[in-house]
């Protein structure tokens, strides 16, 4: 399996032979590890996913920023 970041980097592709990563790669994406997003990276559906998941409450949260925070107070508390 090959994981690929389009040059812009907002748009990941996973393929599974060598001949699509090259087309990919024609097209300007580039071959990247298969890690898990951090929050950071995550957009607003999947960091309302990961909330709902680790059963986080994001209710009053109204923006991206406030939900980011919300779930980093969240993780934070965990850790203690």
């Amino acid at each position: 399996m090959f994981v690929m970041r389009s040059k812009y980097g907002n748009e990941i592709k996973k393929v599974e032979t060598p001949r699509k990563r090259d087309e990919l790669k024609a097209l300007g994406y580039t071959e990247v590890e298969d890690k898990p997003l951090t929050v950071d990276e995550m957009k607003v559906e999947q960091l309302e996913a990961y909330a709902k998941e680790k059963g986080i409450d994001l209710t009053g949260c109204k923006n991206k920023t406030e939900k980011l925070a919300k779930i980093k107070e969240f993780e934070k508390e965990s850790e203690e």
